[in-house]
């Protein structure tokens, strides 16, 4: 793997992105609630009292959680909630429509006090989505998006999954090319500023 590209192996920016598709596997299963000593150990000594998601990696912190934090970006791109019990679920900040962008209400869209979780948008009695006060509050991509979300109607919880794969599980072989396509509007950025500089 560490070969040069041309002889056949990855070149330095591929490793990198590998890397990052590797690391962001070990942050999924931080971000999946998926139950285990690993989740324990590292959510017990740098996120405690908050989640993977909002923490921050502090100077002192070891270079694997930095890293591992580093990686989280990738996760971002592809996570969303799975609707179940529709209790866990923040409507406003949450990624949770399966719309192809980043899954979240249009950033735009005025926030009305009394809709908190995506509970606040069934009705309790019919189990069905209040579909006029969805047109009221959501643009029309949104409400549909919304409207076209199956409700369940069993009280498992409200489930992570990761949309790009089929069964909701992260995979590395697909994380990569999202890792790539970062990592090279980055660089491209990064060359754009450094021309813009030499002028």
């Amino acid at each position: 793997m560490s070969r040069c590209k041309g002889d056949g192996g990855l070149g330095l920016r591929d490793l990198e992105t590998f890397n990052q598709a590797l690391l962001a596997k070990q942050g999924w299963r931080l971000i999946s609630g998926a139950s285990s000593l690993f989740r324990q150990i590292f959510k017990g000594r740098y996120f405690p009292h908050t989640s993977f998601r909002h923490v921050k990696a502090s100077n002192t912190a070891s270079w694997a959680w930095k890293s591992i934090v580093w990686a989280r970006e990738l996760i971002d791109k592809g996570w969303r909630w799975q609707v179940r019990s529709r209790k866990e679920i923040h409507v406003w900040e949450d990624p949770w429509l399966s719309k192809n962008t980043d899954f979240r209400i249009d950033r735009t869209t005025p926030r009305r006090e009394e809709i908190k979780r995506v509970a606040n948008l069934i009705d309790s009695d019919t189990k069905s989505w209040k579909v006029s006060l969805m047109r009221e509050t959501f643009n029309h991509e949104d409400a549909n998006a919304i409207l076209s979300t199956l409700i369940s109607y069993t009280n498992q919880r409200d489930r992570k999954i990761w949309h790009p794969s089929r069964n909701g599980t992260f995979s590395v072989k697909i994380a990569y090319p999202l890792a790539k396509e970062g990592l090279s509007s980055r660089h491209d950025l990064q060359a754009g500023q450094t021309s813009s500089s030499n002028i």
